[in-house]
């Protein structure tokens, strides 16, 4: 709460944006709608049962084609869902099995096809029969926006050791990276634990992945495309070695992490390739995972003072190990794959409270800042809160909580916390668990009517109580609170309106908070005006 000088002008002008006229009498038929979300269906069936599906509200990769961004839902087909996604997005994005769907931003009704997998001849090289579900089910080995093994494994070796005399292919699955890279194997023999010098390791070159972002100069290998690397001897080792042709480090990066660390005796990196031993439909396969960017010791993305990086998914190229007899090739040392997670909803953005309820207040939106991250799992009749109170701007002591159920009863959400310039206070992300599940009716992308699932953050202002729907039901004349469908929002500075920190929200409002000017907190915004920690 905080005492404000209100202009007329100024008050005309949000009256009339509002559905107030000018004698004060609130007309519902001019009131707005300032949800900034809209709810979607999503149905998707793949050919395979159980294929991995990521939902985003926004592109998932970076230039390293490592993901940036939180899905909006994790799921294993058959999916039929109801979704809340932001109305500024212009697109929404599905990652299954390492590829992305494009969909316009409305309701999303998918029947995925089946994989062709080659059986032909080819020259010098032979073709594996990769089947929809053997493809589906090594991408759900190897998830693109997971670490794949965990910190305490990067120095673990995992290289193929030889138990009897075996022939030994390679069949290219498939590789999901931003550059060009080769793939290399090795042989070698140990002295007890230890391992040989790079020096007596023969580098034998079996394939080229060409990755994304070439511009098509060169098609990836076809999928199942198969080399022999030749006969082992029991107690041989393979490695595998990955050198990208582009970027920054173009550079041998080995399975061996005993030879990554000889090569830079002052980085401590570890493998950058990982063997598992797998069983598909009967029949046995092992399969490899190659990282192509380092990462420093046990620092899956770290940087280590010379901007190497690496995102831990060890998918860059992913090929099946062929051997005959296979039951006497294992990994030195296996690692488990990662536990997948559960099918689940994820909702995040920011919670905005102007807590002088039922009035209108000073308008900066800061009174209570809340950053929020809601998981809601398969068949879960709670939900899991992440909830980081980032910032305070009042003289009310608040209580805050979702879904009647109240989180913060002690009213500590007050005072002036990250609201001011030249101040800033460390918060952090809390969980809370245990939320309330509450169901609700609105319309999807095509008008029908649909059961959605809300989470309404409610505010105690010490006189009244209030949520986040108060105002879609167009009760009063303005919001009091905004969801903002983003975690990146720059709240205003205290006293300072959010209708002139961001440009484009007067003609938001005036066009009737149409979705076509939704993306107003996207926009041009007066840097003066909003607070950004120092």
């Amino acid at each position: 709460m905080k005492k404000i000088i209100t202009f007329v002008l100024t008050t005309v002008l949000l009256s009339s944006c509002l559905g107030i006229s000018n004698n004060g009498v609130f007309n519902p038929e001019k009131a707005k709608d300032f949800n900034l979300v809209r709810s979607i269906s999503v149905k998707v069936q793949m050919p395979t049962e159980g294929t991995r599906c990521l939902i985003f509200d926004e592109y998932p990769f970076d230039e390293h084609m490592s993901i940036t961004t939180t899905p909006v839902l994790i799921g294993y087909s058959p999916i039929d869902k109801v979704l809340n996604v932001p109305k500024a997005s212009k697109k929404l994005y599905m990652l299954a099995n390492g590829e992305v769907t494009e969909f316009a931003n409305a309701n999303i009704d998918f029947q995925g096809t089946p994989i062709e997998a080659g059986t032909r001849a080819a020259g010098d090289e032979s073709m594996t029969t990769i089947t929809d579900g053997l493809y589906t089910y090594i991408w759900n080995l190897y998830p693109n926006d997971m670490q794949n093994i965990p910190d305490t494994k990067r120095q673990t070796c995992t290289d193929l050791v030889i138990g009897e005399p075996t022939n030994v292919k390679i069949s290219f699955v498939v590789g999901k990276n931003g550059i060009n890279n080769e793939l290399y194997w090795y042989k070698y023999k140990k002295n007890g634990t230890n391992y040989p010098s790079l020096t007596d390791v023969e580098l034998h070159y079996i394939i080229t992945d060409p990755g994304e972002q070439t511009g098509g100069s060169q098609p990836e290998p076809a999928r199942g495309t198969t080399i022999e690397l030749g006969d082992f001897d029991e107690g041989d080792y393979i490695g595998f070695a990955v050198k990208p042709t582009e970027g920054a480090y173009p550079v041998y990066k080995y399975s061996t992490p005993a030879f990554n660390q000889e090569n830079y005796p002052d980085r401590n990196y570890g493998t950058q390739g990982i063997i598992r031993k797998i069983e598909y439909d009967g029949v046995e396969y092992l399969l490899l995972g190659m990282e192509d960017s380092f990462g420093r010791g046990s620092v899956v993305g770290g940087n280590d003072g010379e901007q190497n990086w690496a995102d831990g998914d060890f998918n860059d190229m992913l090929c099946l190990i062929i051997a005959n007899p296979i039951d006497k090739c294992k990994p030195e040392n296996p690692i488990d794959p990662p536990a997948l997670d559960p099918g689940q909803v994820i909702e995040t953005g920011m919670w905005l409270f102007e807590d002088n309820y039922p009035e209108q207040g000073d308008y900066d939106f800061n009174d209570v800042v809340v950053k929020y991250r809601i998981i809601r799992e398969d068949g879960a009749s709670s939900a899991k809160a992440y909830l980081d109170f980032a910032a305070t701007g009042a003289s009310f002591h608040n209580n805050f909580g979702i879904n009647g159920k109240w989180i913060i009863s002690d009213g500590s959400l007050t005072g002036y916390k990250n609201v001011r310039p030249g101040q800033y206070t460390e918060t952090q992300e809390v969980l809370f668990e245990e939320i309330p599940i509450e169901e609700g009716e609105s319309y999807d992308s095509e008008g029908n009517v649909i059961k959605v699932i809300k989470f309404i953050p409610m505010l105690d202002n010490g006189r009244f109580k209030f949520d986040l729907e108060t105002y879609n039901k167009h009760d009063y004349n303005f919001p009091n609170a905004f969801r903002i469908p983003s975690q990146n929002f720059k709240w205003c500075f205290e006293g300072k309106r959010i209708d002139a920190a961001y440009a484009d929200y007067n003609a938001w409002v005036e066009s009737g908070c149409s979705d076509a000017l939704s993306g107003w907190y996207l926009g041009t915004v007066d840097e003066s005006l909003i607070y950004t920690p120092q």
